[in-house]
């Protein structure tokens, strides 16, 4: 069939095995399955997978299955942080068989390859999908240039979703077993932190200035979030002068 496919993958659920007493472990297990059924349920999508920490998911090509989808991501992104179930992801379109026995065909590779190239707690789309025009609005879909391991960057839609403030992700990116209780942050996990934080500060700032959820403003993230910082600081000063 032919349609839209998301890929989304745990991050640290090797972490979570290796950190977990066999007890602590079916639950961190089965609060994965619960919240992938509830946002199924919640959002209204029929066909998803759940192989281990990886969630294979599918819509009708419509506007109303690409809907359905992006919902579905959004609510394990907002619902799954809190309890430390941190997700990365991506959906693409095309050719895909969703057999009994088996889950293949190019969707679900160029899903996976994209998926895979990301480096935050987010979930990114292909630019090419079909009804994209319909999608853009804060809440649901945004145009971002989503942070990569590396290759070429370039503005895609995105998943909008509510990230958390810092101090609170720092504190779901090691709990759940995610880390044991005298554990640093390793560099990859602080670095996926950073570009996610940089997500949310420019999505409060795009919708602070009414930016288009449909366009990107600057070539990098930092030059929206820098002109918005410069403009307050400016004038945050001139007023200090005035009541001086």
């Amino acid at each position: 069939m032919t349609g839209y496919f998301l890929v989304a993958d745990l991050l640290g659920f090797g972490q979570i095995v290796t950190n977990s007493s066999p007890e602590q472990l079916e639950d961190r297990i089965g609060d994965w399955i619960d919240l992938v059924a509830t946002s199924a349920r919640e959002t209204g999508l029929e066909r998803y997978q759940l192989i281990s920490d990886t969630v294979f998911a599918a819509a009708e090509s419509s506007e109303q299955g690409l809907r359905v989808l992006i919902s579905f991501a959004r609510q394990l992104l907002n619902n799954g942080a809190p309890k430390s179930l941190l997700v990365r992801g991506a959906v693409a379109h095309g050719e895909f068989t969703w057999g009994s026995k088996l889950i293949y065909g190019p969707a679900v590779i160029a899903a996976h390859e994209l998926e895979m190239s990301l480096n935050w707690i987010g979930v990114a789309c292909d630019p090419e999908l079909p009804h994209i025009d319909s999608q853009w609005d804060y809440g649901h879909a945004i145009a971002y240039v989503p942070p990569k391991k590396g290759g070429w960057y370039r503005v895609q839609p995105v998943v909008d979703w509510q990230i958390p403030p810092t101090h609170k992700l720092i504190e779901y990116l090691a709990g759940g077993g995610l880390t044991k209780p005298d554990d640093r942050i390793p560099g990859e996990v602080m670095s996926k932190l950073n570009n996610t934080v940089q997500f949310g500060t420019y999505r409060h700032l795009a919708r602070a200035e009414k930016f288009k959820p449909s366009a990107f403003y600057g070539h990098n993230p930092m030059q929206a979030i820098e002109m918005v910082v410069a403009r307050c600081l400016t004038q945050h000063l001139e007023g200090e002068g005035r009541s001086a």
